[in-house]
Protein backbone atom coordinates (compact mmCIF):
# COMPACT_ATOMS: atom_id res chain seq x y z
CA UNK A 1 0.00 0.00 0.00
CA UNK A 2 1.52 3.33 -0.92
CA UNK A 3 1.76 6.53 1.74
CA UNK A 4 -1.12 8.32 0.28
CA UNK A 5 -3.63 5.18 0.79
CA UNK A 6 -2.08 4.27 4.20
CA UNK A 7 -3.26 8.16 5.28
CA UNK A 8 -6.53 7.68 4.48
CA UNK A 9 -7.20 3.93 5.40
CA UNK A 10 -5.70 5.41 9.24
CA UNK A 11 -7.83 8.75 8.48
CA UNK A 12 -10.89 6.16 7.47
CA UNK A 13 -10.25 3.85 10.59
CA UNK A 14 -11.24 7.25 13.10
CA UNK A 15 -14.30 7.63 11.80
CA UNK A 16 -17.53 6.80 13.88
CA UNK A 17 -19.81 3.86 11.94
CA UNK A 18 -21.96 6.42 10.73
CA UNK A 19 -19.85 8.25 8.82
CA UNK A 20 -18.27 5.35 7.17
CA UNK A 21 -20.63 4.48 6.26
CA UNK A 22 -21.21 7.93 4.16
CA UNK A 23 -17.62 7.73 3.39
CA UNK A 24 -17.92 4.28 1.31
CA UNK A 25 -21.59 5.08 -0.14
CA UNK A 26 -19.42 8.51 -1.81
CA UNK A 27 -16.51 6.00 -2.40
CA UNK A 28 -19.47 3.86 -4.50
CA UNK A 29 -20.80 6.43 -5.64
CA UNK A 30 -17.63 7.59 -7.64
CA UNK A 31 -16.25 4.63 -8.85
CA UNK A 32 -20.16 3.92 -10.36
CA UNK A 33 -20.05 7.22 -12.10
CA UNK A 34 -19.02 7.95 -15.82
CA UNK A 35 -16.03 10.09 -16.44
CA UNK A 36 -17.42 13.23 -16.37
CA UNK A 37 -19.45 12.23 -13.38
CA UNK A 38 -15.89 11.10 -11.93
CA UNK A 39 -14.73 15.08 -13.21
CA UNK A 40 -17.80 16.42 -11.54
CA UNK A 41 -17.37 14.95 -8.50
CA UNK A 42 -13.96 15.67 -7.73
CA UNK A 43 -14.88 19.49 -8.48
CA UNK A 44 -17.46 18.90 -5.78
CA UNK A 45 -14.85 17.59 -3.11
CA UNK A 46 -11.98 20.25 -4.13
CA UNK A 47 -14.07 23.18 -3.65
CA UNK A 48 -14.55 22.27 0.40
CA UNK A 49 -12.15 22.92 2.94
CA UNK A 50 -11.57 19.60 5.06
CA UNK A 51 -8.00 20.45 6.04
CA UNK A 52 -6.77 21.00 9.64
CA UNK A 53 -6.80 24.35 10.62
CA UNK A 54 -3.14 25.95 11.49
CA UNK A 55 -1.26 22.56 11.12
CA UNK A 56 -0.78 20.40 8.22
CA UNK A 57 -2.94 17.64 6.99
CA UNK A 58 -1.74 14.31 7.17
CA UNK A 59 -3.78 13.04 4.45
CA UNK A 60 -3.84 15.56 1.71
CA UNK A 61 0.06 17.67 2.69
CA UNK A 62 -2.22 21.03 2.66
Amino acid sequence: MNENAYKVLIGFTKLTEAEKAVFIAEINKYQNSSDYGKIELTRTFSSKSVGPKNTICTCCGR
